[in-house]
């Protein structure tokens, strides 16, 4: 394989290392092994040398630790090449730093030699507030100095390689938000199902679990989320297929709602579809998202949020919670063997606590605070 297809390779390897962080070390044994390098990897630095973050290849761990806690606050490359480097840069160590000067430094003589590195090259990705980062490769005295045909070669790979890591970072934030988002949901009491244009169910939360498995008004099947009567199964997958097509922009209609009887005979469940536009690695997919409520569950929400932002007491908590699900002041008294009075009471101190005036808008705050 010739230079230039070697080249080609490690962009493609590049792109596969963007979103799979286990491929970084191996694109950087490859990038290494094309430059005849020894070790070779990121580094992040400050205008502190002591702030220096790397991740290398090719040595071994106890050079890599002294490198860490001791070496790199002493790096003359790093503090000679600092302020040269811009984004785009690429720089060969020979050019600002001769080797008959290197040679003088405590890190040449303690560090480099044991570690076989007397030359190296950095390629700016990024420098912004203050903080530089590089891709770096090291290579023993013997291999010599970088040559003008590696440090281009260097030009070419390096805005694949930016590219590459803008991408890896940027899905490192959105799976980030997802297991937040992913969080969020599994707390809610409402059950949760995100279904896709062909009926797939993507997504369901702990509370959509718990009512499928009972079977009693919906249940997944191999189609998807199914309602047990058949002209509520029919009329719920036209929902669902209109709330896709809603998220495509095909149609005005969008979110609706329905209810689904149950077989028990208890209070139908309570149906909301909606669309909704998901962003993955390529591009928006248009799914519908269903909401499921189940006016005969009374399980309260998660008042320990609302009690430490608040300062409710535990009654007050219980109070709260009993709104929150749906619940009047005096069922709620019932319920907690309470006199009518005694909840009305605990009422006027929930609200001037939460600065709220009425029961909708602490039905809210509760709710939103159960979720954190």
């Amino acid at each position: 394989m010739d230079r230039r297809d070697e080249l080609l390779t490690l962009v493609r390897r590049a792109y596969q290392a963007s979103t799979n962080s286990a491929k970084w070390p191996g694109y950087l044994g490859w990038l290494s092994a094309f430059f005849g390098g020894k070790v070779t990897g990121f580094q992040h630095v400050g205008p502190d040398p002591r702030s220096v973050r790397a991740n290398f290849v090719g040595i071994d761990p106890a050079h890599d630790a002294a490198y860490r806690s001791y070496y790199a606050a002493l790096n003359p490359w790093i503090k000679r090449g600092y302020p040269l480097y811009e984004p785009g840069r690429v720089l060969a160590s020979d050019s600002y730093l001769p080797v008959s000067e290197l040679r003088q430094t405590e890190f040449y003589n303690d560090f480099l030699r044991d570690v076989g590195v007397g030359h190296a090259f950095g390629a700016c990705l990024f420098k912004r507030d203050g903080l530089l980062s590089n891709f770096t490769v090291t290579r023993s005295e013997r291999g010599g100095p970088f040559q003008a045909h590696e440090i281009a070669e260097a030009h070419v790979l390096l805005p694949h390689i930016r590219q590459a890591v803008q991408i890896h970072d940027r899905l490192g934030d959105l799976r980030a938000v997802q297991r937040a988002l992913g969080d969020v949901l599994e707390r809610m009491t409402h059950g949760v199902f995100v279904i896709d244009a062909r009926g797939r169910v993507l997504f369901v939360n702990k509370a959509g679990r718990s009512i499928v498995r009972q079977r009693d008004g919906l249940a997944l099947v191999n189609d998807g989320l199914e309602a047990r009567v058949s002209s509520e199964r029919l009329k719920l997958r036209t929902l669902i297929s209109r709330a896709v097509m809603a998220s495509k922009g095909e149609t005005l209609r969008a979110t609706t709602a329905i209810s689904i009887s149950r077989p028990s005979m208890k209070q139908p469940l309570s149906v909301l579809v909606t669309p909704l536009r998901l962003s993955v690695n390529h591009g928006d997919v248009p799914v519908a998202t269903v909401f499921v409520s189940d006016p005969e569950r009374t399980q309260d929400p998660d008042m320990r949020g609302a009690q430490a932002a608040y300062g409710l007491s535990p009654a007050e908590a219980r109070v709260a919670a009993a709104l929150a699900v749906g619940e009047s002041v005096q069922r709620a008294a019932d319920r907690l063997c309470l006199s009518r009075d005694t909840a009305r009471w605990h009422l006027k101190r929930i609200y001037r606590k939460t600065s709220t005036t009425r029961q909708p808008d602490l039905v809210k705050l509760i709710l939103s605070s159960s979720m954190r």
